[in-house]
């Protein structure tokens, strides 16, 4: 995330709390469910530049310890995947 402001940060701490499950994308166009069975950690870090084409923004790292690996996801973004996903 390229930006600091008091909204994101927010959002990013309320990310922290829970345990998303995330919808992943690769390069050829699967959809993978990470932590779709017991969600992901986040750790985030933030990082201010000195010079003026230095990073200033957040870095979010998802870590996720399943027992299989992810499930491939078959449903259409923006609805209830507990049920649509399949393995």
């Amino acid at each position: 995330m390229k930006s600091q402001d008091s909204s994101t940060h927010k959002e990013i701490k309320a990310l922290a709390w829970g345990r998303p499950k995330i919808i992943v994308e690769d390069n050829n166009g699967n959809l993978f469910v990470v932590g779709h069975e017991y969600g992901t950690q986040l750790s985030a870090t933030t990082s201010t530049g000195a010079a003026m084409g230095d990073k200033s923004g957040y870095e979010l790292t998802f870590t996720a310890m399943e027992k299989e690996l992810a499930p491939f996801y078959s449903g259409v973004i923006g609805t209830d995947f507990a049920i649509t996903v399949g393995v």
